[in-house]
Parts: structure tokens; sequence; C-alpha cells
């Protein structure tokens, strides 16, 4: 019985990611503070950002393949050349975000801000809501 609660406060732990744990795959990082934040190539893929806030955060070059950015703050966020294949950006906010060069594959967009959005990207097919907010 003993062993069974140790591993689920492990489980819990891991789970509940604090906001201050280094950049790696996998982090999750659930309404953190994240502005401005220097993230240029680091490797998240897999990581859980929903409803953070990532604005003027710099992931340049960043590997972000997978990302849950749900509900986020990335607007005037640097992502050009970021690796974004099937990151979810359902409700985040885009707006003026910089996706130059960036690989948008299977990219799940819905309900966002995209105003000013700067996409010369390659952006292959990506899963749009139709009622998601155009580029001006």
């Amino acid at each position: 019985m003993l062993l069974i609660l140790l591993l689920l406060q492990l489980i819990t732990a891991q789970v509940h990611a604090d906001c201050e744990d280094p950049p790696r795959k996998g982090v999750i990082w659930i309404d953190c503070n994240l502005q401005g934040k220097d993230l240029r190539k680091t490797d998240l893929r897999s990581a859980v950002l929903t409803r953070s806030n990532l604005a003027n955060a710099d992931l340049s070059g960043a590997k972000l393949n997978g990302v849950d950015f749900s509900f986020a703050n990335l607007s005037n966020a640097k992502l050009q050349r970021a690796r974004l294949n099937s990151a979810i950006f359902v409700r985040a906010d885009l707006a003026q975000a910089n996706l130059e060069g960036a690989l948008l594959n299977g990219a799940k967009l819905g309900l966002g801000r995209f105003h000013h959005l700067s996409t010369r990207s390659r952006i292959g097919q990506i899963r749009r809501n139709k009622q998601a907010s155009a580029p001006n």
C-alpha cells in the first residue's frame, strides 16, 4: 500500500510541473508567465503550455512539434524557423507573432487570434476551425 502511495505521489509531481522547471521535451507549463523568455532553439516537443503567457517570447528555431498552446498568449512571439508540426493552437493569441519559415504541417488552429500574423512559412496542411479569425 505504501508503495502505491509513493508511486501516485511521483506521478502527481510530474503532472504538476513548476513554472520554474527548465525547458525540456514534454515539460508541463500550465498557466505560466513566460513573457519575453528566451527559448531559442530549445527542444519542447510534446510540451503542454496551455494558458501560458508567451507574449514577446523568442522561440525561434525551437522544436515545438506536438506542443499544446491552447489558450496561450503568443502575441508578438518570435517563432521564425520553429518546428510546429502537429502543434495545437486552439483559442491561442498569435496576434503579431512572427512565423516566418516555421513548419506547421498538421497544426491545429481554432478560434484563435491571428491578426497581423507574419506567415511566410511552410504551412502545409493546417487544420483550422471555420470560426477562427483570419489574418488582416
